[in-house]
């Protein structure tokens, strides 16, 4: 975990691209209808939400410990990445509600929050374990 840590300390501005393009998937997925994209697999909705905020909560934990420029980021990234993603979440169901075949649930917010949980916290333990 050493060797991965120092590889991303030396390489911040792929962790941020890769933060960068990760949401703007994430937004555009969530942007066309429901029935326009190809179900690829089998996992519930929930799941996938669930995954796809934990890989959100992830990157966002490693750019905010990366970055430099904000001390208490930095410090607190656990927290505000989960804050950060999961504030993202809620505004993406509302989002959500103006596309047509899709819609706002409350526990697919939950499915987000909890990804965002757990992912962040993957990347504590990145972090922790240098």
């Amino acid at each position: 975990m050493t060797r991965l840590y120092n590889y991303l300390l030396l390489n911040k501005k792929f962790v941020f691209y890769t933060l960068a393009v990760y949401w703007l998937i994430l937004l555009a997925l969530t942007s066309f209808p429901s029935h326009s994209l190809p179900d690829i697999t089998t996992l519930s909705d929930k799941v996938k939400h669930f995954i796809a905020y934990m890989g959100l909560g992830f990157l966002l934990g490693l750019a905010l410990h990366l970055q430099t420029k904000y001390k208490k980021l930095g410090a607190g990234f656990l927290l505000y990445a989960v804050l950060i993603a999961s504030v993202y979440g809620l505004l993406d169901e509302v989002h959500q509600m103006f596309i047509p075949y899709r819609s706002a649930e409350f526990l697919d917010w939950l499915a987000d929050f909890g990804g965002s949980i757990l992912g962040s916290f993957f990347s504590y333990i990145l972090i922790r374990n240098k």
